[in-house]
């Protein structure tokens, strides 16, 4: 449509200065006679209208026409006949057959040797008499489709809808960075455009029309609004009516309606940067470069231009520091080039050079805006300014490349919605939840043990926990997060105690009546206090498993053999004697339980194989013994060997032998079904069967290799892929309450050396529930099977919370320079440092960051902060970790592939597995500051 917009808007802007100039260049009353001999001679002929004119006074007809096209055209004001509308009211006009009317009137003008800047003038005097001639009125109302006599706007609810939808639209623009710019502004001026806005839409809508198309062209006109930018607000409207729960059907109709105002928005901008081009074809651009005044004009205008960017707090940060003499003197030769000079540009291409940097068309805009200023500044006219936009604007997709998609609808909502805080009621909600939670874990056998309190420590870890989630949800909070992690070291949390407490959580707001979708949100809060909760039981037992794969007998030894183990047991008995708790269970045949417990535990802790007794699960089937007595069982041995002076290390190795044995003395391996069966109905049945279990999964990996944050973990040949989809949807279908085909004895050893932290799996549980709703899993489904799949958890993240905390205790034990030392000091870890940048440079992954004119200080930035992290001289002075990648489109995937190079140049480098890995581990931490922008 441009060519024409173009063409019109400009016969538009001469009729403007005075139609008498189009009369005279059409010579007057003789040359529109001779028009109108010609036109009806091409008419008669057109078997498209030809039956309109059929058996009608031909020259009556052309008379009458001569006479009103006189006037039209800017002639004596002789037309004294009936309206337009009333003469074809009856005809039955179409917008076909006047188009036709149009088409042969150019030919007319044509065949009479008219040139085109006169025909174009006479067709925009005609356009205006469309709506006269098909019968109906003009303006948007006109199009206001009626439903059942109802209009749009009744339909949508009246004008309060339509201003909320405005409200809600303009909130979801001003985060929109396709059209930021134009809608960032203060309250003051947001209003103003926000009444305009609605009034058009109500008027379009079939309500009162207050604002008419000129004035939306005239508001628009001096704008660079594009077809590109004009899209973006439509795809905003559309989000905010489906917010506002708009009928389809109804926004369908509004869009339509909205539709018809885009010629008027983004015809100002259409048609400048139209001529600017046409300009450029025809004349070059050097013209452009003498405007701008040669290559000193140029210098000038970049120097301007990077301190006007210097102190914009949009774009600042692209431009801070040493960069700036770096960037001047490439952007002055690229500019030159552009705009006509004859200079030879030195840098790397544009695509590659932005290619690493976070730009959105927020940024550009500001850019092109610091250059328009710059312009204005060296006294350039508006329409060579224009020209300059005009090659600008080519240059964006090269500067943006490819943009990830902004979720418009998400972005609304995140705006309009409350905080999980307020939808839970504000802090007396939450305070009650927290109660009701602490209630309900205090008689749940699963984790009574560690909410067993007197009345004053209850009350106080109440407010404890209510003050957590109050600052989790949203709210103000008086508990420090930095308390959470030393608060719950010590205490033996498990994974599987902290998810009995999500589904008690889940209980809770069920019991209150909390739809499904925020009972998701509150998990998905929760689920980043798990490593602070459970890592410091999580370590100790792993460390504890490792000693007891060296062999139990050395265990049994350190207890003091048989004599200490009896030793040990006596002194468990009667602290058992004295636990209320337990008491009951040891009133029977004491003798003989000490015997048959001494020969089954002295065997399980690594002593003679002596026990002869039944199995366990039909030894306590009658006792009625749960959870809450075998962890007070568990917290006994605990006390008595402390008592016999026994090391912590020994305690935890006895504890992780033991506590294999719960399931078969509880004989709740049906445990893990828990919360499968709702209602008679299991959740595999519920989910919707093995293939929707198999849809989630195919849908999840899809989800997994586009998402960088846990990309790299899902990047494997095709058959590896298939093979891994297939055994994770074979372990949910078993975990689900299906056929268990898949051995999970393996899933620990599988993931205990790759670096997969509580992080990337709650990003996994994410996807996983997008995944669920977008095959149409029922929400309470997704959600048991969410908690299953945290079950999960431990088996995957054990490896790396282990490495990560052992990397910690290590550095604290032997020093901050242990590792730089075992890694070779400064000349050993220079070498690794030298084999990582050889790596990077050639990793297509990620060698877009380490190119150009900046790489040496790059590469001596860099090797000076890990000669740092990994313990070594503090010489680093540079900006902190989050200044340095700000303004770079650093992803985790990006910063997953660095560590897989570090590692590389690490084992070309001979050092060993152990000092790899722990080296690697200690650079994981600095993940949340390097992408701490992205993720903000």
């Amino acid at each position: 449509t441009t060519g024409c917009t173009v063409r019109m808007e400009l016969a538009q802007k001469n009729m403007e200065k005075g139609k008498d100039g189009l009369f005279k260049r059409l010579d007057g009353e003789s040359g529109i006679k001779a028009i109108m001999d010609r036109f009806f001679d091409v008419v008669v002929a057109d078997n498209r209208i030809r039956s309109f004119f059929r058996g009608k006074n031909h020259d009556t007809i052309k008379e009458g026409a001569r006479v009103y096209l006189t006037e039209a055209f800017g002639g004596p004001k002789i037309y004294k006949g009936r309206d337009l509308a009333e003469i074809h009211s009856a005809l039955g006009v179409s917008d076909y057959e006047f188009d036709c009317f149009l088409l042969n009137m150019e030919r007319a003008l044509t065949g009479l040797g008219f040139d085109d800047e006169t025909v174009d003038e006479v067709i925009v005097c005609l356009e205006p008499i469309r709506p006269a001639l098909l019968g109906r009125a003009r303006g948007l109302a006109a199009h206001a489709k009626l439903v059942d006599g109802r209009t749009i706007l009744d339909r949508m609810g009246g004008e309060s809808v339509v201003e909320g939808i405005s409200e809600t639209m303009f909130a979801g623009l001003a985060l929109d960075a396709r059209v930021r710019s134009y809608f960032e502004t203060s309250k003051d001026r947001e209003m103003p455009m926000r009444t305009q806005f609605t009034a058009v839409a109500v008027g379009g809508f079939g309500g009162p029309t207050t604002v008419g198309e000129k004035v939306v062209r005239k508001a628009h006109y001096g704008f660079n609004i594009t077809d590109y930018h004009f899209d973006a607000v439509m795809e905003n409207f559309y989000c905010a009516c489906e917010l506002m729960d708009v009928e389809p059907d109804v926004i369908a109709d509004a869009t339509d309606i909205l539709w018809m105002v885009r010629n008027d928005v983004t015809a100002g901008c259409t048609v400048r940067l139209e001529v600017a081009r046409k300009k450029s074809e025809s004349a070059g651009t050097d013209n452009l470069f003498v405007s701008l005044g040669k290559e000193d004009g140029i210098a000038k205008l970049v120097v301007d231009m990077f301190d006007i960017l210097k102190d914009d707090l949009r774009v600042k940060h692209f431009f801070g520091g040493a960069k700036i003499t770096t960037l001047v003197p490439k952007v002055r030769e690229y500019l030159a080039l552009l705009f006509g000079g004859s200079v030879n540009y030195t840098g790397r291409p544009l695509d590659r050079i932005h290619t690493t940097m976070a730009i959105t068309d927020y940024e550009f805009d500001c850019f092109v805006g610091a250059l328009r200023q710059g312009m204005r500044g060296l006294g350039l006219d508006t329409q060579s300014a224009d020209e300059c936009v005009v090659l600008l604007e080519v240059l964006r997709p090269e500067v943006l490349g490819k943009q990830k998609s902004h979720n418009i609808k998400k972005a609304m909502q995140a705006i309009s919605a409350k905080t999980i805080y307020e939808r839970l009621g504000g802090q007396q909600g939450v305070t009650d939840m927290a109660e009701r939670m602490y209630t309900l874990a205090g008689q749940d056998p699963r984790v009574q043990s560690f909410f067993e309190r007197n009345k004053a420590r209850a009350t106080s870890m109440k407010k404890r926990i209510a003050a957590f989630m109050c600052g989790t949800f949203g709210g103000v909070s008086t508990y420090d997060r930095e308390d959470l992690r030393p608060a719950h070291y010590e205490a033996n949390i498990t994974d599987y105690h902290f998810d009995c407490l999500m589904e008690i959580i889940s209980e809770v707001l069920r019991e209150a009546g909390r739809d499904e979708g925020i009972i998701a949100e509150v998990m998905i809060n929760l689920q980043p206090a798990r490593a602070d909760v459970t890592t410091g039981f999580t370590v100790r037992m792993e460390v504890a498993r490792k000693n007891v794969e060296k062999g139990k007998d050395v265990m049994f030894q350190r207890l003091g053999g048989s004599k200490g183990l009896d030793d040990l047991l006596e002194q468990l008995y009667k602290i058992g004697w004295a636990d209320k708790r337990i008491a009951h269970l040891l009133m029977k045949d004491i003798e003989v339980i000490k015997r048959g417990q001494g020969a089954y535990i002295g065997e399980l802790l690594g002593g003679p194989k002596s026990y002869k007794g039944r199995e366990l699960i039909e030894t306590h089937q009658s006792l009625g013994i749960n959870d809450y007595h075998f962890d007070c069982f568990m917290s006994n041995i605990a006390r008595a060997m402390m008592g016999a002076g026994h090391p912590e290390s020994l305690i935890n190795e006895v504890l992780v032998s033991i506590e294999p044995s719960r399931a078969s003395i509880l004989g709740n391996h049906k445990r893990q079904k828990q919360g499968l069966v709702r209602d008679g109905v299991s959740l595999i049945e519920r989910f919707g069967g093995d293939p929707n279990v198999e849809a989630a999964v195919e849908n999840l990996f899809d989800r997994c290799l586009e998402d960088p944050r846990v990309q790299f973990h899902f990047e494997r040949a095709k058959n590896k892929q298939r093979q891994i989809r297939r055994q994770f949807s074979n372990y949910l279908i078993g975990c689900f309450g299906g056929m268990e085909t898949y051995d999970s004895t393996g899933l620990r050893k599988a993931h205990y050396n790759i670096n997969i932290t509580d992080y990337h799996f709650d990003v996994l549980t994410t996807l996983f529930l997008e995944a669920c709703e977008y095959i149409r899993v029922d929400q309470a489904a997704a959600q048991d099977a969410l908690l299953v799949l945290a079950r999960a958890r431990p088996d995957i993240t054990t490896g790396c919370a282990v490495r990560l905390e052992l990397a910690v205790k290590k550095r604290v034990l032997h020093g901050e320079d242990e590792l730089f030392q075992r890694m070779g000091a400064f000349d050993g870890v220079t070498v690794v440092l030298d084999r990582l940048f050889e790596c990077l440079e050639r990793d297509k992954r990620v060698n877009m960051f380490f190119e150009g004119t900046k790489l040496i200080s790059v590469k001596k930035s860099a090797c000076e902060y890990m000669m740092h992290a990994l313990g070594g001289p503090a010489d680093y002075h540079g900006p902190s970790l989050k200044a340095a990648h700000s303004v770079l489109q650093l992803t985790d995937y990006h910063f997953d592939s660095f560590l897989q190079n570090f590692a590389r140049g690490m084992r070309d480098s001979g050092l060993s597995s152990e000092t790899i890995d722990d080296a690697t581990i200690v650079l994981e931490p600095l993940r949340f500051e390097i992408l701490k922008v992205r993720r903000e």
